[in-house]
């Protein structure tokens, strides 16, 4: 498999024309840009093939459709790394280049891969967060089989919610569920939200990772939404339990965000095919997760789970989620709108 992955593109059915001209690839800046750049470098040395790599504009990769759409047909960007809202946009526009082709797709969940109107994937996935309820045992003694528990007038804990705009509403999803609702019925969220403000034990509303560490290191706040980075870090200082593996669990799954890869319908896209292809192959896939502190897709990549946030392939039916976040990037605004109008007064209250 390397040695196809690195052979010289000639033998891979690439005019000299092709070759010849840069790939034009788009990702996060930071340690992310330097981990794909990092990855992909074997590749584009083998293959004599110049990878011109860009930051998405503002850290976000909300802008790349706007950029693609602004330069069809004659797409700047070959390969763009980036999330569902995203590629939903693009798939539904007709840029995006068909991925069934390629050897290593057989390897990734079916659930990660996104595909067309038509059922072609348009999309490879690469590496994977996630987010689960979790709280500290030690001010948890009883412990948590439900997130109705918090509602009980024996739960004293502090309940550290999430901001409403954070993973595109993945807060008010998970509420959502738990509740009979999803992303399509969001009522049951906010009526569980009010049940939980006239508990008195909300300690907060918290966007950022630095509050809520801080907030749970301290014991201000006993149970939260976080991710597996906030854990991590949570682990290291005060006895956790994360909540991701609950039977029946409702709102207590293991939701995933994914990272994927989408080439346009440029006329580089077959060599840039060859890309992806490379960088979705198992030690590629694990080489990036563990420099970006991810985890792999590819069902083959060798990856240490120890830590048990992440689960394995045989669970992600039973205990895994993954958002629309197509339709969550459309009523985001609509649902931190309400979240300010009708339950901010509670908290404050």
């Amino acid at each position: 498999m390397e040695l196809m992955a690195l052979a010289p593109l000639a033998k891979l059915g690439m005019s000299e024309a092709a070759a010849a001209d840069a790939i034009v690839g788009v990702s996060w800046g930071g340690p992310w840009l330097d981990a794909i750049k990092q990855v992909a470098a074997p590749w584009e040395k083998a293959n004599n093939q110049q990878i011109l790599w860009e930051a998405h504009e503002g850290g976000s990769s909300a802008a790349i459709a706007a950029k693609v759409q602004a330069a069809w047909p004659n797409p700047k960007h070959d390969l763009i790394h980036t999330n569902d809202p995203a590629i939903h946009t693009m798939s539904a526009e007709g840029w995006l280049a068909p991925l069934d082709d390629l050897p290593s797709l057989k390897d990734m969940p079916s659930e990660f891969i996104i595909r067309d109107k038509d059922g072609k994937a348009v999309s490879a996935p690469h590496s994977a967060n996630v987010a689960m309820w979790g709280y500290r045992t030690d001010l948890v003694p009883d412990g948590i089989s439900s997130l109705s528990d918090l509602l009980s007038p024996k739960f004293t804990g502090g309940i550290g919610l999430r901001a409403s705009t954070l993973w595109s509403g993945l807060p008010l999803v998970s509420l959502a569920l738990d509740r009979g609702g999803n992303e399509r019925n969001m009522d049951p969220a906010f009526e569980f939200l009010k049940e939980l403000a006239a508990t008195r034990n909300v300690t907060g509303v918290f966007g950022s990772a630095v509050d809520t560490v801080n907030s749970m290191a301290s014991g201000v706040t006993a149970v939260t939404l976080a991710s597996q980075s906030e854990w991590r870090q949570l682990a290291k200082v005060v006895p956790i339990k994360v909540l991701g593996r609950v039977p029946n669990g409702g709102g207590l799954k293991t939701f995933y965000s994914l990272s994927q890869f989408v080439v346009t319908k440029s006329p580089r896209s077959e060599v840039t095919k060859q890309l992806v292809e490379y960088l979705i192959q198992p030690e590629q896939d694990a080489r990036y997760a563990a420099l970006a502190s991810n985890a792999p897709t590819n069902i083959k990549a060798k990856f240490d789970n120890s830590e048990g946030y992440f689960l394995n392939p045989d669970e992600i039916q039973s205990f895994g989620y993954i958002c629309d976040y197509k339709l969550m990037s459309e009523k985001g605004q609509e649902w931190n709108e309400r979240f300010n109008r009708e339950i901010q007064p509670l908290l404050r209250g």
